[in-house]
């Protein structure tokens, strides 16, 4: 992970922990960085035929922050509560949390085409927001991992103060991301590309 924060360049190694059942999941980000210290992302929910449903979302810095979601029987739109106490009602289904977002996105790589774009709900800590993500095309890439044939997504920005997101995703690794670069307005970066990866029941 490269990283600028603050007019600080960084190096950091992160973790993804991803945990599917036959019903719920668990998928966890922890990162430790030098000068920067560490911190902790959590997202756990259900599995269900559209994907993912999270139930808790975590993130744990200075402080610990969360969000609580509620689901309702359907059709009643879902809710979520954050540890400051704010509520965000009217969640529609299909919304994601900032971290089961990109696993989401990642279950969707065997139907993308270039072009195509999906409107994603996505909850984070205090309010919703509507992401438009655009397949920009397939293309190769190279990480310390390897070489891959990658889909390349994007998020189309909304105005100047949203948060600039592309993503590569390759069949050959179940969905999950390869690289992930993010931009905030402000300047913070970050540029995720993946190292090493380990199925299940493989030892380390």
């Amino acid at each position: 992970m490269l990283g600028e924060a603050k007019g600080l360049s960084y190096r950091a190694d992160a973790v993804l922990d991803w945990r599917p059942d036959d019903e719920r999941y668990r998928l966890e980000l922890a990162l430790r960085a030098f000068l920067v210290g560490s911190r902790v992302q959590v997202s756990s929910g259900v599995l269900t035929p559209m994907g993912l449903q999270p139930s808790r979302f975590e993130d744990r810095a200075r402080r610990e922050r969360w969000l609580a979601f509620d689901w309702p029987a359907p059709p009643e739109p879902g809710r979520a509560h954050a540890d400051g106490g704010t509520a965000i009602e009217g969640l529609p289904a299909g919304t994601q949390d900032r971290l089961g977002v990109f696993v989401q996105l990642g279950g969707w790589v065997d139907a993308m085409a270039p072009g195509q774009r999906w409107r994603i709900p996505v909850a984070s800590l205090g309010r919703l927001e509507l992401w438009t993500v655009e397949v920009v095309g397939r293309e190769p890439i190279t990480v310390p991992a390897g070489s891959f044939d990658a889909v390349r997504l994007r998020r189309v920005p909304e105005g100047e103060q949203g948060l600039s997101v592309e993503a590569w995703y390759t069949p050959a690794i179940a969905g999950l991301p390869v690289r992930i670069v993010l931009q905030q307005p402000h300047g913070e970066r970050v540029d995720q590309r993946l190292r090493h990866w380990r199925p299940a029941g493989t030892p380390p």
